[in-house]
């Protein structure tokens, strides 16, 4: 069976939609945290999480974005694999 190169940018893209949707709750938590709006865990802490979470979000856009430029790139038929 041949697994076909849109099979795997869609699943690419639902699960990096999650993992996403996941960072940036915790990068939204983390910084009132921080603020001291919420009182969740200590501020040390959350500065740390959310200065650890630059490169995961970072590559999960990333990785995001290629992926729907190639599925509307390929709908507009301008590329074709």
């Amino acid at each position: 069976m041949k697994i076909r190169v849109g099979y795997i940018v869609i699943r690419t893209l639902r699960f990096t939609s999650w993992f996403l949707l996941a960072l940036v709750l915790t990068y939204i938590i983390t910084g009132y945290v921080m603020t001291g709006q919420l009182q969740l865990i200590d501020p040390k802490t959350a500065l740390t999480i959310h200065r650890g979470l630059h490169v995961p979000l970072f590559v999960m856009f990333g990785l995001h974005a290629l992926g729907g430029i190639y599925l509307a790139l390929r709908r507009k038929r301008w590329i074709r694999w």
